[in-house]
């Protein structure tokens, strides 16, 4: 499973807002922050989405697997 772009991209954003908040003390307005928030969540959506996918993938995987070994 390489989801690291989804990762990547997560902490990018957490660095980019912790750095205009702590370390330049810039007051977000509250869309900005809201806007970050969303980011997150759809790359929090798309990241769960992809291992639920991945998990059905790889269940269906070991079913045909022991399927063809049965019929053998």
């Amino acid at each position: 499973m390489k989801f690291y772009h989804l990762i990547g991209f997560s902490i990018v954003l957490l660095a980019i807002e912790f750095t205009l908040l702590v370390l330049l003390k810039i007051e977000l307005a509250m869309i900005t922050r809201w806007i970050f928030v969303f980011f997150q969540g759809i790359t929090l959506f798309f990241y769960g989405f992809a291992i639920v996918i991945y998990l059905i993938g790889s269940t269906r995987k070991k079913w045909v697997l022991k399927q063809q070994t049965l019929n053998k």
